[in-house]
Order: C-alpha cells, then structure tokens, then sequence
C-alpha cells in the first residue's frame, strides 16, 4: 500500500468521522459506528507525517505550511463543530493541523539533538575520551529529547488543539519505534485508551499501515490534501445551516 492509498483510508475515514459528527445525533446507533471509523483517520496522519518528516527536502517549508493551513482551518473549524457566535467553546479546542504542526516541531528538535550529540561522541572518540563521559553525553541527550517531548505535549495542552497532548505522543511513538512493530503497538495502545475507550479502535489503523510499502505512489499535489481539511468543513457549515 503506498502513500496515497494511505492519505485516502485517512481522508475518507475523517470525513466519515466530520459528516457524523456534524449531521447525526449522539443518541443515534449510526453516530458510535461513524465515530469508531473515523478513529483510523489521525494515526495514519501521524505516520505519514514522520514519514514526511525523514523524506522533505526543506523542513522549514513544511512546518510553514502546517502553520499556513492551521490558521486557515481555524474559521471553518469552530463552526463546523461549534457556534462561535452563540458560545466561547470553541476557544477550547483547535484543529488538527495545529497539533499536526507541534509534533512536527518536536521531531525537528529531537532530530537536531540527535545529530548534534552524535558529532559530539564523534569528537570525544577521536580524543580517545573515556566511557564516562561518554554516557554523561547520551545521558544529557536522552534528557533534551525527554524535556522537547514535555514541551510539546504541554503547548498543545495548553493549546487545547484537537488530540491535545495524546497526539504528540502518538507521533512521538511513530517516530521513536518506527523500527520497533511490537512496542509500537504496545505504546500505541496505552497512549488511545489515555483519550476514551472509543479512541481504542484507533489501533486497528495499524493494520493499513503495516501494508506501507514505502513507496509515494500515484502523484497528486499535495494542496489538494491539504486543501481538502478547511474545504470540507465549509461544506460541513453549510449542510450544518440547511439542517437548522
């Protein structure tokens, strides 16, 4: 499975998720099996963004676009899922693409820390340096990338963007055991059962993953995706309007 394959099982299982979120009732059996569906949606997005994040060829532009986008979004966000004019709740809750954006930011970081650590070892075996220091090195490394994961599981925390500080470790976990399939799924799973037990289903995405070939598959511009996020949710606002 490639890709593209992928963004479309994500795409379409957000929109199965947005439309039943929008349009059917809580109370409703057909609102539980629409939300369980669009639980496959968000992992797969933290897949291929680590996987955008080992494949860009100009890191500063895709966080710019997450940051372009997230903005964007913002407006068709708060009135697809809220009622901006009637109540401050959507204050509390910003769209994905934001915590899209901070787990990118701490992928970029820890890259950096890492790479900076490795010249550093680098330069103590070349003076012949001996294992203490050496471990003291890896240890202060260990702790940046601890401390640049809290960091950004606090901003979007206190941010309250969409999977607030699950999302981060859920990105996190796709980046740090993306060689590692068991503990993988262990992390995954105790990181969804933090979000509710609906979240839970969440691991089932694993199963198109794990399809991942490694290949791009078939080319389309990457707006379009991108681009398919704030258009959906104004057509979400005006079925929302023709409903009331």
């Amino acid at each position: 499975m490639s890709g593209y394959s992928l963004k479309l099982i994500a795409v379409i299982t957000m929109l199965i998720d947005h439309v039943t979120a929008v349009t059917i009732p809580p109370s409703h059996p057909f609102y539980f099996i629409g939300r369980a569906i669009g639980r496959l949606s968000f992992p797969i997005f933290c897949f291929l963004l680590v996987e955008g994040y080992k494949h860009t060829s100009n890191l500063k532009k895709y966080l710019l676009r997450l940051l372009a986008f997230a903005f964007l979004s913002e407006f068709p966000f708060d009135f697809a899922f809220y009622n901006p004019l009637e109540n401050s709740s959507y204050l509390y809750h910003q769209n994905i693409f934001f915590t899209l954006l901070i787990g990118l930011l701490v992928l970029a970081l820890t890259g950096y820390i890492k790479a900076y650590f490795r010249d550093k070892r680098d330069e103590l075996e070349s003076l012949g340096s001996g294992q203490t220091k050496l471990n003291t090195i890896s240890l202060v490394e260990n702790l940046l990338k601890i401390l640049v994961l809290i960091i950004g599981c606090l901003m979007a925390f206190i941010l309250r963007t969409d999977y607030s500080y699950v999302g981060i470790l859920m990105i996190w976990a796709f980046y740090r055991y993306r060689n590692n399939r068991q503990m993988l799924y262990i992390w995954l799973l105790m990181i969804n059962i933090m979000y509710g037990y609906l979240q839970v289903l969440a691991v089932a995405s694993l199963f198109f993953i794990s399809q991942y070939n490694g290949e791009r598959g078939k080319y389309v511009n990457k707006y379009i995706f991108y681009g398919f996020y704030p258009i959906h949710l104004l057509v979400l606002i005006i079925f929302k309007l023709l409903l009331t």
